[in-house]
């Protein structure tokens, strides 16, 4: 047993573990907190590999994290400024009610995800080419893990966004055209490393 062996399971104890927890997690700020956790998970995976390609992925997780979860962070904080609850059985129709904001919110939960187009997508998969030139046998778990992290963020999003509304639900009023633009000013950074991951790798 070496030290990548021990940190390599550490890692995928990490990602497994946040991904199933939110399942029974009702609190909303938790729930994209143990999403973070999760993306560690890969950064650890990347930085001790000792590959560079690795490496270099992990700190396009970092810079990308960062801005999702800052995104994801900055709608579940609208959400709770306008209703002052984070119990997700607090909420349901919100893409009936406040469209543009379950929209903005779906490209934060892409984010979230590494959905192809997100820098978070580039750093992922320059994560796993990294440790698939150590090994291939390496990449096997992790991708099982994006897998689950892809399932378990979608199911977090329909819970909050799809549904009926109730009249007993607390009232969300739609974001104004300052607050699109700030969502965007955070979503752009991460849509232009996702396409042009050239402007980051460059410095590496």
């Amino acid at each position: 047993i070496n030290f990548f062996s021990i940190v390599y399971v550490i890692s995928l104890l990490t990602i497994f573990y946040s991904n199933i927890i939110v399942f029974n997690q009702l609190d909303i700020k938790k729930t994209i907190a143990y999403y973070s956790i999760g993306h560690m998970g890969f950064v650890t995976l990347g930085l001790i590999s000792s590959n560079q390609e690795a490496m270099v992925g992990s700190i396009i997780i970092i810079l990308s994290h960062g801005l999702s979860a800052a995104g994801l962070f900055f709608c579940v904080g609208y959400i709770y400024e306008q209703s002052h609850s984070r119990s997700i059985l607090a909420f349901r129709g919100l893409a009936t009610t406040t469209p543009y904001l379950g929209s903005i919110f779906f490209l934060f939960i892409c984010a979230n995800i590494s959905f192809p187009g997100t820098s978070n997508f580039i750093g992922e998969q320059i994560v796993l080419i990294g440790l698939a030139k150590l090994s291939p046998e390496f990449t096997f778990l992790p991708i099982i893990g994006v897998l689950l992290n892809g399932f378990s963020t979608f199911l977090f999003y329909a819970r909050i966004v799809f549904g009926e509304f109730k009249s007993s639900n607390s009232p969300v009023r739609e974001v104004n055209s300052n607050q699109l633009f700030c969502f965007f000013a955070i979503f752009v950074p991460l849509a232009l490393m996702g396409f042009y991951p050239e402007i980051v790798i460059k410095y590496f």
